[in-house]
Formats: structure tokens, C-alpha cells, sequence
């Protein structure tokens, strides 16, 4: 496992060598931990020095409850980025990840003036448009495990081990109810470029609401499409990075 970065239990440290051009700050999908960017470092040129944002409820963080609202969330880890701002930073967030990275930044340019070098947003609809489907933190156990097996990405097996659902399933709860009762304040451009990106076969998150993002950007907006379900970061991780890695590298050039 990942340590913590400089005594804070918010970011995973990988090793890093170097001063960077740039710091990405990754924050993972709902129930997911710092382990979804577990070798993201290795992928990323040696001027780039990626870092995983690690939620309370999970990982080294396990005793801790999971918290359940977003601009709380935003607002403590905006706080615990500002040691590691001393050189440009950008974020990538997939699903519930995007949304808190989007506040987080918003927070970081309000009240510390700090503004991002660029934003990237994954299986997540923009912000400001108001989702129109149920709220999936409420439902009982078995219709939530059915609905997550709806959205892929997770083994059936797995959803089937009753044991470590009883484990998950709190903090997985807590972390729809952050999302999902989430709402934005009247969208503001993020300063910088934006990127969304979108799996062809996610059920949950369609391109229109990934075109939307293009409000939130400085006009710097790309959009792209790549195979894979909602859980596309998983099951195309090569061809992910290699597009992020792409779109970094034009903020640095």
C-alpha cells in the first residue's frame, strides 16, 4: 500500500524522483480507493508527478466513516493540497471522483486563489445539470447490488459474496449519498482546459451530459469516447492514460 504524503492521510504518495512539471491529483468512483490509480506513476512521463486522493472510509482510512457530503469533502481536501501546490497542478476524477475534484477546484481558486492547469473529467455528467434517476443510496441491499451489477465493473462473484458486501456496502452507501445529493452552485469556468471522458457502453452517463462539461472549461474543451462501460477506467486503463497522458503533456508543453 501506498504511505501517506508529507502526514496526510488524504494523499497516497507514490515514489516520485524529481521536480515536476506538473502534479495530477486522481480521485476514484464511488467505493473505490487510491488502489484504482495503484501504477498510473509508471505510466506517466517523469515530469509528471501523479498522486491519488485517498477518502475517508477506506484503505488506511477503513475506521474512519465515510463522509457524505461533497462540499465538506472539497473543502478538507482542498486544504490538504495546498503543501503539494508549489508546482502546477491539474486533476482526473472518474464518476463520483469528477465531482469532487470539480468542487475541489472550485474551492481552491475561490478561496486560496489557486487555479488548476487543466481538469479531467470521466464517466461523470457535468455538474450543473440535474440527474433525473433515482437516488441508488436509498434502495435496499439487493436491488443496489443488482444495480451496480447494471453499470458493469464489478465480477459477479463478487457481488454475490455476501460477507464482503456487508464490508462495502456502507461505504459505498455513503459515498452515492455524497454524489447523489450533490448540487452545484451556479456553474463557474474552471480558468483552465477541460477533458471529459466517456464509455460507449455506459449505461448511467451520456454524451450529452459529457458535452456539458464544455461549459465549465476556459473554451478549451475536448471530449473522448472509448470502449468500455461505466467502468471503463478498469477495463481500459491502457487506452485511458495513453489519452490522458496525451492531454497533460499539452498543458506542460
Amino acid at each position: 500500500m501506498w504511505s501517506h504524503a508529507g502526514g496526510s492521510p488524504w494523499i497516497a504518495l507514490a515514489e516520485y524522483v524529481g521536480r515536476p512539471k506538473l502534479r495530477l491529483f486522481c480521485l476514484p468512483y464511488a467505493g473505490g480507493g487510491a488502489v484504482v490509480y495503484r501504477g498510473w506513476p509508471r505510466e506517466f512521463p517523469s515530469t509528471i508527478d501523479v498522486r491519488a486522493v485517498r477518502l475517508p472510509g477506506r484503505e488506511q482510512r477503513s475506521a474512519e466513516p465515510a463522509w457524505t457530503n461533497l462540499g465538506h469533502v472539497a473543502a478538507a481536501l482542498a486544504k490538504a493540497l495546498l503543501p503539494l501546490l508549489d508546482q502546477p497542478f491539474a486533476f482526473f476524477g472518474h464518476s463520483m471522483g469528477a465531482a469532487i475534484a470539480y468542487e475541489t477546484a472550485r474551492v481552491l481558486a475561490r478561496d486560496h486563489g489557486r487555479i488548476a492547469s487543466g481538469f479531467m473529467a470521466s464517466a461523470c455528467r457535468a455538474p450543473h445539470l440535474a440527474s433525473s434517476k433515482p437516488w441508488l443510496h436509498r434502495l435496499p441491499d439487493r436491488q443496489l447490488l443488482d444495480e451496480l451489477g447494471r453499470l458493469g465493473g464489478t465480477a459477479p462473484s463478487v457481488l454475490q459474496n455476501i460477507e464482503l458486501m456487508q464490508l462495502v456496502l456502507p461505504t459505498l452507501r455513503a459515498d452515492l449519498q455524497l454524489v447523489e445529493t450533490y448540487v452545484a452552485a451556479e456553474p463557474s469556468s474552471l480558468q483552465c482546459p477541460v477533458v471529459a471522458f466517456g464509455g460507449l457502453r455506459d449505461v448511467d452517463v451520456g454524451r450529452d451530459e459529457l458535452e456539458a462539461w464544455r461549459r465549465i472549461s476556459n473554451g478549451d474543451f475536448r471530449l473522448h469516447l472509448i470502449e468500455g462501460d461505466h467502468f471503463f477506467v478498469n477495463s481500459e486503463r491502457e487506452q485511458l492514460i495513453s489519452l490522458a497522458v496525451s492531454e497533460v503533456e499539452r498543458w506542460i508543453a
